[in-house]
């Protein structure tokens, strides 16, 4: 799914730019499409990753924070 989503942005992006003289059956080209279209998720899975495992930690020092000084609820 997320290989037709790509073909789709890419091209998007050729009819937006003008770029139907762009030869689609070179392979590097193609690659490099891809590549560039997957960036959006993997920058996106990065992030999610980073929150997942900060989120147990920031659970923890609330909690603490509650405990020692309980009129900041």
């Amino acid at each position: 799914m997320a290989l037709a989503a790509n073909f789709a942005i890419a091209l998007n992006f050729i009819d937006e730019y003008n770029l139907s003289k762009v030869p689609l059956t070179n392979p590097s080209l193609l690659v490099g499409l891809f590549f560039g279209a997957m960036l959006i998720y993997s920058f996106g899975a990065i992030v999610l990753l980073a929150i997942q495992n900060v989120t147990p930690v920031l659970c923890l020092d609330m909690r603490a924070q509650i405990e020692e000084n309980p009129s900041i609820l």
